[in-house]
């Protein structure tokens, strides 16, 4: 084992040699990183003592961090318990700790405050078995899609989803990022809390997300992926959001509770997301569009054994087979969303809403179903759903065929 100690100043130089004369690094003191240190080498272990601390001191066109790629086959490294300060990010900033198409890697109990710009963790490309576990992160606000994702799990995407599918009516090829993990986490703001993106056989799993746009996104064909046992708080828009071909993922015994939601459905899946299951999830907000929403081809959902408990201003939970503009009704999804017009590219059929509790406390409707012509919404099932305070009442929108039963 080497222990390298800090020295009171630019500390680059040091920990780059460091790196690259032992398997086991133990860092002690209060680093300063002024550049780019590059993980690629012989060390398996970088760890920090009790109080070790690195604040990243870059500048406008200088990123500080650690950055992990080229790594020697069949190698691994462990980050283990170091607390990671951002001072001056650099205006391109990736990631406190950026991965490229790198392979078993383990962050464990390592703290990320002052995300800034950037984010605390970005694993691209084909970055398989990494596991991201007991951190912690505090970001800034979530102010625009250019703020920080406290966790970032993106493989290779080969165009730009939403503009493939408006022309296409297909999505983009991808190389997954595989078998990925953030458990036992806590973060703070941000955008995301954890976005996946191209990632295949991931868990999310035990975290606690706050304040953050959305709390988990798993987007762009992102499939096979066991999202569970989180506890997501005053989200802004959707506590879990699933979007363009993220299919056959597990959502289950989630908690998410706000009272900040203004956005899009608190769980949802829209745009070709097929097969998802969403069990044993506990809802309770005010103020959403949407409890639950599901539209555009998200044949084989299953929603059940759920309790929502919330005030949606549109619905509680509904299922959707269009996204029209032009003469909406104020409970559809396309209502004055003039730029989600005319999404669908086929029918959307065999969606289950099967033993949920639904509780409205108003003003929106308890369900909504919609079908417009030429996208019609079939084989929907609805099979023990209880609102306690009134009729499970089904409101329906759009001349389209729709054909449903109601057990």
């Amino acid at each position: 084992m080497l222990t390298l100690r800090a020295s009171g100043g630019d500390d680059t130089a040091a920990l780059r040699q460091a790196l690259q004369k032992d398997s086991h690094v133990r860092l002690e003191g209060s680093f300063r990183l002024r550049d780019q240190v590059d993980l690629a080498g012989p060390c398996r272990l970088l760890e920090g003592a009790p109080g070790a601390s690195i604040t990243l001191d870059g500048s406008g066109t200088r990123r500080a961090g650690f950055l992990f790629r080229n790594q020697a086959p069949g190698s691994s490294l462990t980050i283990r318990g170091i607390s990671f300060q951002g001072q001056n990010l650099a205006d391109n900033q990736e990631g406190f700790i950026y991965g490229i198409s790198c392979l078993n890697l383990r962050i464990e109990y390592c703290s990320f405050l002052g995300v800034l710009k950037g984010h605390a963790v970005s694993l691209v490309d084909q970055c398989n078995n990494c596991h991201i576990l007991g951190c912690r992160v505090e970001a800034g606000p979530p102010e625009d899609k250019t703020s920080s994702v406290c966790f970032k799990l993106h493989g290779t995407l080969r165009g730009v989803t939403r503009e493939t599918w408006l022309k296409s009516g297909t999505l983009p090829e991808i190389d997954p990022l595989r078998n990925c993990s953030v458990i036992g986490c806590t973060t703070s703001r941000g955008y995301y809390g954890v976005s996946l993106s191209a990632a295949w056989g991931c868990e999310v799993s035990h975290n606690t997300f706050a304040g953050n746009k959305r709390g988990i996104s798993c987007q762009d064909s992102s499939h096979y992926n066991k999202l569970h046992s989180n506890l997501i708080t005053e989200n802004i828009s959707s506590g879990i959001h699933l979007a363009y071909g993220s299919s056959w993922n597990e959502i289950t015994r989630n908690t998410v509770e706000s009272s900040a939601a203004q956005g899009q459905g608190v769980l949802q899946a829209y745009v070709a997301c097929k097969g998802n299951v969403f069990r044993e999830n506990r809802i309770s907000v005010s103020g959403p569009r949407y409890g639950a929403y599901f539209g555009i081809q998200c044949d084989g959902t299953v929603f059940e054994d759920n309790l929502l408990e919330g005030s949606p201003s549109r619905a509680l939970v509904a299922v959707e087979s269009e996204w029209l503009s032009a003469g909406a009704d104020p409970h559809h999804y396309g209502f004055r969303a003039e730029a989600d017009n005319h999404f669908a590219r086929g029918p959307t059929s065999g969606v289950t809403l099967r033993n949920n509790t639904l509780v409205n406390r108003g003003p929106g409707w308890t369900l909504l179903l919609t079908a417009h012509p030429g996208y019609n919404l079939t084989g929907v099932s609805l099979v023990g759903n209880k609102a306690p305070y009134e009729a499970p009442a089904i409101n329906r929108l759009g001349t389209g065929t729709l054909e449903y039963s109601n057990v």
